[in-house]
């Protein structure tokens, strides 16, 4: 998992996430609001656009759940639907991404047994791709799409606290 916090950031964000924090209720809402409309859209589009076409279950698997979630700062969601995609049990997004964003090491032998009771293995990752440590789909979507949301959010910010010095109504 990706995870990016305020401290690694430049002083730009920090200073927008202390005066954020200590912002009254209505100004974080607009603020929220604003980036989940403008940006979501925008995050989806590039999350659907890395993905490299290696099978139907990829796109269903990482896409699913992909939205921006509001807070200070705000996080980027891919992947977090707990709904069972495929048949014979299925994969649940929310667990099992890594296999498909990263590929998997090698072929996985499992023990299976048959309904009459004999014991056999079975090769159940041959057909995904192979590893890559960097990821596939969402790690480069997050590297295109993040500056652009980081300077959008700033920029809100910014511009919600000067309409509320004015007296404007966000």
């Amino acid at each position: 998992m990706i995870k990016v916090t305020v401290e690694d950031g430049p002083r730009e964000l920090r200073a927008a996430v202390l005066a954020l924090s200590r912002a009254p209720a209505e100004i974080r809402k607009a603020v929220n609001t604003g980036m989940r409309q403008t940006m979501n859209p925008v995050w989806r589009s590039e999350a659907s656009q890395h993905l490299t076409g290696a099978g139907r279950m990829e796109g269903r698997i990482l896409t699913a759940g992909a939205r921006i979630a509001g807070g200070n700062p705000p996080q980027l969601v891919a992947a977090s639907s707990k709904r069972r995609i495929g048949s014979g049990g299925g994969l649940v997004p929310s667990t099992d991404w890594p296999i498909f964003e990263f590929g998997s090491h090698g072929t996985k032998t499992s023990e299976m047994v048959s309904k009459r009771g004999t014991k056999y293995t079975r090769h159940t990752r041959r057909g995904l791709p192979t590893y890559v440590k960097t990821g596939r789909v969402l790690y480069p979507a997050t590297a295109a799409v993040l500056p652009r949301i980081a300077a959008f959010w700033a920029q809100t910010v910014v511009r919600v606290f000067m309409d509320a010095l004015d007296g404007k109504a966000s």
